[in-house]
This record gives structure tokens, C-alpha cells and sequence, in this order.
């Protein structure tokens, strides 16, 4: 593994969520010398157990110091595997990172509740790193105590999620944010997305199958996402005449 940054941290990247994670890291790092310190002392105090209670504590004290050092090197690496939840599924790691390593993130004002950052080819929503290019369109629905999500239709048949809060006015401002960002997508109809038998629906089936296609013939991601071929050509008009 190459030795870089966490590309949650890359330039005009970074905002308060990581100073958190950095202290609960601290704070856990004190914890696991506790538990150290609390293990050398029952290793200590062993010679006095029966022969039953020692396996039963050895065998407590290995899953112990094992479970801790499993959740340490998970805490470590949490903005990475959040920031690909939407990628992992698409390509390596390495491949992200030399994608939007030098990228130039500014802050989108007046969305939701979740921040977004904006590039000239990428999107980081609440974190994590999305294509542009792979943005179709987006519908909401609203869940517990009015909270709308907005759920963003993605070229490869699968979905992404925004929190844009409590407040309608949030989830028009970022639906708008959405159209003035993605030229080429469908922010019009975001009613039409949200059930496969619906116009928006069948449409994704047909720009996933494009998508399929495109990459069967040789083509590759990073083709897609530095200069956008235009599937959604032809398709996305059809919602209009319907």
C-alpha cells in the first residue's frame, strides 16, 4: 500500500468531523493502555487460580487485547471505508484516490442538513466521494418526523443518500443545487424516480444497461467520470412526453 493521505484529508477537503474522529481515536488509545494495565495485573494474580479459571481468564484476556486491536485499526481507517461506500462497489481504493487526489473541493452553501463539497468532476456527500458523471437523477422521500432524504438515482442502477433535514425549503434548495451542478442529469422530475414502473424508473433500467454495455466493450471508470459519454442521451426527454 502506497503511503498517502486518507483522501478524506486531501486539500480543501477536510471539515470538523475529522477533529472528532482524531480525539475519540486519542480517547481510545488511553483506553486500550487501561486495558493493558488491567491484563498485566490478572497475569499477575494467575498463579493463584485454579487450573480451570486460568485457561477461562488467558482465553479472556486474548479476546480482549484481539477485540481492541480489531476496533482500534477500524477507527483508523473509518473515513476511508466511509468515503468509498458508494466506489467499493465500482473500483479499488487506489483507484479513487488517484482520481480525486487533486481534486479542488469548495463547500456548497444553502442544502440540507449533511454537508456537501463540490469539485469540477466529483461530489462528497456527508463524506462520501460520488462522480458527477454518475449522477442521473434524484427523487425524496420523507421518513421519521419529516426527515427528507433525497435519494440520487446513480448510472450503474444503484443509489446514494442526502439528508436534507426537517425543513422543505432545504430539500428545494438542494434539488436546485443539484440541477445548477449536474447539467446533465433530470432534477425536474423527481417524482418519476421512485418506483420501477414508473417512466423514471424504466429509464434507469435502460442507462444501466448502457453503462453495462460501455464498460463490456473495453471502456473503464476513470473514462467515465473525466469526460461524461452521453447515455442518458434520447432517454431522459422521453419523462417530458410522458
Amino acid at each position: 500500500m502506497k503511503n498517502r493521505k486518507n483522501p478524506l484529508i486531501v486539500q480543501d477537503n477536510c471539515h470538523g468531523k475529522l477533529f472528532f474522529r482524531w480525539l475519540f481515536i486519542i480517547l481510545y488509545i488511553f483506553y486500550f493502555i487501561l486495558v493493558v494495565l488491567m491484563t498485566l495485573q490478572d497475569i499477575s494474580n494467575i498463579g493463584n487460580l485454579s487450573p480451570n479459571d486460568k485457561d477461562g481468564t488467558m482465553t479472556d484476556i486474548v479476546l480482549l487485547i484481539l477485540f481492541s486491536l480489531f476496533i482500534f485499526g477500524r477507527l483508523l481507517n473509518k473515513s476511508a471505508r466511509n468515503s468509498m461506500i458508494v466506489m467499493k462497489h465500482i473500483c479499488s481504493y487506489d483507484e479513487v484516490y488517484e482520481m480525486v487526489e487533486n481534486q479542488v473541493f469548495r463547500e456548497v452553501k444553502d442544502v440540507g442538513y449533511d454537508e456537501i463539497y463540490e469539485s469540477d468532476l466529483w461530489l462528497k456527500l456527508d463524506g462520501e466521494f460520488v462522480p458527477k458523471n454518475f449522477i442521473v437523477s434524484a427523487y425524496y422521500i420523507s421518513k421519521m418526523r419529516g426527515n427528507h432524504v433525497v435519494c440520487i438515482v446513480l448510472i450503474n442502477g444503484r443509489e446514494c443518500f442526502y439528508n436534507s433535514g426537517i425543513h422543505m425549503e432545504n430539500l428545494k434548495n438542494t434539488l436546485k443545487k443539484f440541477n445548477e451542478m449536474i447539467k446533465h442529469g433530470d432534477f425536474e422530475h423527481v417524482n418519476f424516480w421512485g418506483n420501477d414502473n414508473w417512466t423514471g424508473g424504466k429509464t434507469r433500467k435502460i442507462v444501466k444497461e448502457r453503462y453495462e454495455k460501455y464498460l463490456s466493450e473495453g471502456h473503464t471508470i476513470q473514462e467515465l467520470v473525466n469526460n461524461y459519454v452521453e447515455f442518458t442521451q434520447g432517454i431522459l426527454i422521453k419523462i417530458d412526453k410522458e
